[in-house]
């Protein structure tokens, strides 16, 4: 869903919107996915469609992606790579040395996420 994601905000730039054959093009273009048939866009379209990040064009087989459907699909994808990600891959590879002296702020923050997390995963018993 990423990968569709991603593509819906490559492809809202157009006016006349898009169609699922254009999407499963630009899914596959991207790298992000392996081939995806038209009939797998289609359904990938379908649940955003069931979860009001886009519509379908009355009378066409194009979709069309409204202003707020574009910012929560803008989010979910800033929210994976920014912040998610980075959370994670502090977690695996995690360090018991000294810290650095003088640490960004950023770097602060997602220390203090990552023990946040780390105690939560402890309390529900699923830390490793």
């Amino acid at each position: 869903m990423r990968a569709v994601m991603m593509a819906v905000l490559a492809l809202s730039a157009g006016v006349r919107g898009f169609r699922a054959e254009q999407l499963a093009e630009r899914v596959g273009r991207n790298g992000l996915a392996l081939r995806t048939p038209p009939r797998q866009a289609a359904y990938d379209l379908k649940k955003l469609r069931g979860k009001g990040l886009i519509e379908k064009i009355e009378g066409t087989r194009r979709y069309l992606a409204p202003a707020d459907g574009l910012r929560t699909i803008m989010a979910v994808v800033v929210l994976r790579e920014k912040v998610i990600k980075p959370i994670l891959a502090g977690t695996v590879s995690r360090r018991n040395g000294r810290r650095p002296q003088n640490r960004d702020p950023l770097d602060q923050h997602y220390q203090v996420i990552r023990d946040e997390i780390e105690e939560i995963l402890q309390e529900l018993n699923m830390a490793a």
